[in-house]
């Protein structure tokens, strides 16, 4: 199939922020993981589809909530942040625990 360009699943996008390896990264309605991480401007490749582990504000997380990414603090929560759902629990997390399992919107 001449016109396949890329599988979506991973794929290489300009970093719009320092971001870290394993880090959330939100272009628009686009949400990934980015592999190795850079200084905002520099080209990395994202995982667009996956369940992860990120940290986690306080709070409890159930199987199938929205969840969010709060790019000032980096974890995920299930407060709405505008413009940056990325996912659903994927397993419970309680309100001590300091990381949550997110499968990707996608």
């Amino acid at each position: 199939m001449k016109n396949l360009k890329e599988s979506g699943d991973r794929f290489e996008i300009a970093l719009t922020a320092d971001t870290a390896t394993g880090e959330v990264v939100i272009a628009g309605e686009l949400v990934g993981v980015a592999i190795n991480g850079g200084k905002a401007g520099a080209r990395d490749v994202i995982l667009r589809r996956g369940a992860f582990e990120f940290p986690k504000a306080t709070g409890a997380l159930s199987i199938g909530d929205r969840v969010y990414w709060s790019p000032t603090d980096k974890h995920v929560t299930a407060t709405e942040v505008p413009d940056a759902f990325v996912g659903w629990a994927f397993d419970n997390a309680a309100v001590g625990d300091a990381t949550a399992m997110v499968v990707l919107k996608g």
